[in-house]
Formats: C-alpha cells, structure tokens, sequence
C-alpha cells in the first residue's frame, strides 16, 4: 500500500491496524466516486435515502443530497485509535484524486479549473494539540505550519497545512490576545464564497473531517 510506506518511510517501520485499513478504504472509495462519476454518485445515493425513507420512518427528515453535499466526509474515532495518522493518508487521498480525477470539481470549484486547494486548514480545540499536530504532521514529511506565525508565501511541492486553533478565528480582530480574521482563510484573489479551502477539525476523543 502506497500510503503505507510512504509513513513508514518517513517515520520508521509502519503497519497500518485492520480498522485503520477500513478507514483508508472507505475514503478511497468516497473520493474515487464522484471524480469518476458525480452524478451516478449522488443518483445511488438519493436512491438509497429513499429506499431507506420506505422502509422505516426515522430518515424522513433526510433531504437529497446536493452537489456541495459530497465535499463533506466525517470520521468519529475513539481515542488512540490513530487517527491522527489517518488524518495524514486522508490530505494524501484528496491530493491524489483533484489532481488525478477525472471530475475535480467534484472536490474544488475554481474559475481557473487548477487542480488544486487555495489553503488548507488544520483547526483544533487549543494550543496543546496545535503543537502535537504541527510535530507529527512534521513527522509524516508533511509541510505544516502555525496560522499565526505563518509570514511567508513559500510553497513545497504540496500544500502547506496551517494549524490553528478554534478559539483563534474570529471575524474580526478584538485586540485581545492573538486572533486571525476568517477572511484570512481566504485567498484575496477569490470571493470568499468560492474560495476553496480544505479544512480539518479535531477534537478530543473524536476526529472529523471535512
């Protein structure tokens, strides 16, 4: 596996757990689906919500899913279940199907049509695990770096991860203690609305992304 030796390469010998292997797996499917095919992808998935709809009465308040819809993929994982190092494989994953798909919008609208994110962002509850992130994205041979020290515009041949806690994206700039606007997210050059970001969130015990 692709992924798997590119960690053990970069953070010694690395076997991924069967759970964990599950987890790549479905994201992989996930991904390929709609940059192969967007409009099967979410014809099967409308079906199967109604189907469910007949069938019991709990989903009804399920609306069809929408284009925009399949941007979003969440994973709850228990603690010290490595979902850290998912995270990694999963930046991978999507790196691997914009560039490759044959449907990359499926996953970043951009007037340009580049195959690629504006930014991506890595928000986490506090300090603490900004830190623990930013060194086992480091770890992982992943380009990482704090929002708020981040000054220059300097790019690998991937995206640069910015880390940053919740509690520091505000709107506006209060001028009490360190906060970052959210327009700053944004690229300057498109309207925020169509800025195309990648964003992760963590929390303690449970990890989602999106």
């Amino acid at each position: 596996m692709g992924y798997e030796a590119r960690l053990a390469k970069a953070r010694g010998a690395f076997v991924f757990k069967y759970f964990q292997f599950l987890g790549l797996l479905y994201t992989e499917i996930f991904l390929d689906r709609p940059t192969t095919d967007p409009v099967a992808f979410r014809a099967g998935l409308n079906d199967f919500v109604q189907r469910q709809k007949r069938a019991e009465p709990s989903p009804h308040a399920f609306t069809a899913f929408e284009p925009d819809d399949l941007r979003r993929l969440a994973f709850f994982m228990v603690t010290g279940s490595g979902k850290t190092l998912l995270l990694h494989v999963n930046l991978w994953q999507s790196l691997h199907y914009l560039r490759h798909g044959r449907h990359p919008d499926a996953l970043v609208k951009r007037a340009d049509r580049r195959r690629e994110f504006d930014s991506i962002l890595l928000v986490t509850p506090n300090e603490g695990l900004s830190e623990q992130h930013l060194k086992e994205l480091r770890l992982s041979g992943v380009d990482a770096v704090l929002l708020v020290e981040d000054r220059s515009a300097q790019r690998t041949f991937e995206p640069r991860v910015r880390v940053i806690e919740i509690s520091k994206l505000a709107e506006e700039i209060s001028g009490e203690g360190v906060s970052v606007p959210v327009r700053r997210t944004w690229p300057e050059s498109l309207d925020r609305k169509r800025g195309d970001v990648c964003a992760v969130r963590h929390r303690p015990g449970i990890g989602s992304a999106s």
